[in-house]
């Protein structure tokens, strides 16, 4: 004796042939398939079982919904698919706001934070699952001085920049060269650096503390890249002045506008010290304090310390020309000095405001 078929007589027919073609969630698919079975009157429970792949009772429960409440019975869901997450949205949410500043160094940190502030136990195995679910990485923080005032570098990168140069007196038309400069220690204390090796195999290099060095004055042109170096045994007036007299011995028909730190020997030319050169077109722009993040030239001196790091020099002579080869290509190729300034905030407010004022190169 065959078994009893199962049917249903319903309005949603059509609605459900409608679905059944529109829809791509394959949940919903499976149900009004059996719906279809059920309304064809061909069909036992243990058929539509067979073909959707669910146990008898779980047809049951749909076919039950479908008779009941029509198609939107059955195709509602009262919870999302799957395990509930160990984490709810609103911790999720501080989570990632905590990521974002880096308050956490460590996965076990995570792990004492949920469970102090939320009473939330998880294994470190699953504070690195949720550290990788919300995109974390291990990251090196960029210093910022604590000195530094709130909103410092973004006030100076957008505003104040048409009152800055308006304020140096340039003749309208006169050529102009825009530079920013720095300067940074190099001695003979070597400066050790990662570097490649194999397993299991220590890497060992010579090392020395010795206190002797001397400045290393450095000046990129802003639009061209192109660079000025200068050798000094000291940070002084007298010394940073010297150094503005090479830039403008470079193009004494132009305006050089040098833009720099405040640290305590940046000061304006004194016109009336008879042993500062002529600068009467060198001019003078001061970053905001404690903002070094603001000088490109800054990138300059980590690619230096890498051409000499993890050897000994016997003398400042030495150095000098462990540094020459970098020296030399920045030389010979300032687009790569330019790259170090990209093309960011510095370069277009400069570009686009000397463009319509004066011959900018």
């Amino acid at each position: 004796m065959s078994r009893k078929r199962t049917e249903i007589i319903s309005p949603d027919a059509e609605e459900v042939e409608r679905l059944l073609h529109a829809t791509t969630d394959a949940r919903d698919k499976e149900r009004l398939i059996v719906a279809r079975m059920a309304m064809s009157g061909q069909h036992t429970l243990a058929m539509m079982a067979r073909v959707s792949g669910r146990s008898r009772s779980t047809i049951q429960v749909w076919l039950e919904r479908f008779r009941e409440g029509g198609v939107e019975a059955l195709l509602e869901r009262s919870t999302a698919p799957g395990s509930t997450p160990s984490l709810d949205f609103e911790v999720q949410a501080q989570m990632v706001e905590k990521l974002r500043n880096g308050a956490w160094r460590t996965a076990r940190e995570l792990r004492m934070w949920l469970e102090r502030d939320h009473s939330i136990k998880l294994s470190l195995a699953g504070c690195y699952y949720w550290l990788g679910k919300l995109l974390g990485r291990l990251k090196a923080p960029r210093p910022i001085h604590a000195k530094q005032a709130a909103g410092a570098v973004i006030d100076f990168k957008m505003s104040g920049w048409e009152e800055r140069l308006n304020s140096l007196d340039i003749p309208h038309g006169a050529p102009v060269r825009f530079w920013i400069m720095d300067e940074s220690r190099f001695g003979l204390h070597t400066v050790v650096r990662r570097c490649w090796g194999l397993p299991g195999i220590r890497v060992v290099k010579s090392f020395q503390q010795r206190f002797e060095w001397e400045y290393l004055y450095g000046s990129i042109n802003i639009i061209t890249g192109e660079p000025v170096f200068y050798h000094m045994p000291e940070v002084t007036c007298v010394a940073v002045n010297l150094f503005l007299g090479e830039i403008a011995a470079g193009d004494p028909d132009a305006h050089h506008v040098v833009l720099w730190d405040g640290a305590g020997f940046h000061q304006p030319p004194d016109p009336d010290d008879p042993e500062c050169p002529d600068l009467t077109k060198v001019h003078v722009l001061k970053l905001p304090p404690y903002c070094p993040e603001l000088n490109p030239v800054e990138k300059v001196w980590d690619q230096l310390k890498d051409a000499v790091c993890n050897r000994v020099f016997k003398s400042i002579e030495d150095l000098r020309q462990g540094l020459l080869p970098k020296l030399q290509e920045f030389w010979e190729n300032p687009l790569g000095l330019s790259s170090l300034i990209g093309n960011n905030w510095l370069r277009q407010k400069i570009s686009k405001y000397l463009a319509g004022h004066f011959t900018c190169f």
